[in-house]
């Protein structure tokens, strides 16, 4: 089976054939850390080992993907799909937590939103 979607002005094909189990299309968050008391924001160095930008300067953040959501524990239920409230922003908190030591406060501001294909 192949998908068509618009990427730019040129139709493109994805395969299925070629995607990973449960990962056909990726929710990727990132998060600015900015400390009030000295007007700094926190930038971590990328792995060498990331597929994407290795080596790279970057924010925190990461992709939200199905192992990530508490499909026993659904926020609450709308049929027969599950809504998990504040995934994005609890992805977010863990993440800032695992890829930098520190905790965040769960208050967020949103910035911006980008859709792209590779």
């Amino acid at each position: 089976m192949v998908v068509w979607f618009i990427a730019g002005m040129s139709a493109e094909r994805i395969s299925l054939q070629r995607a990973k189990r449960d990962k056909l299309f990726y929710v990727v968050a990132n998060v600015v850390v900015f400390r009030e008391s000295d007007k700094r924001c926190l930038i971590l160095k990328r792995h060498s080992r990331e597929k994407v930008h290795p080596d790279k300067y970057a924010v925190p953040g990461c992709k939200l993907e199905w192992v990530n959501l508490p499909i026993d524990k659904p926020t609450r239920m709308t049929g027969e799909v599950c809504d998990f409230e504040n995934a994005v922003e609890d992805l977010l908190v863990r993440e800032t937590r695992e890829e930098a030591g520190i905790e965040i406060y769960p208050y967020l501001k949103y910035l911006n939103s980008v859709a792209f294909s590779s």
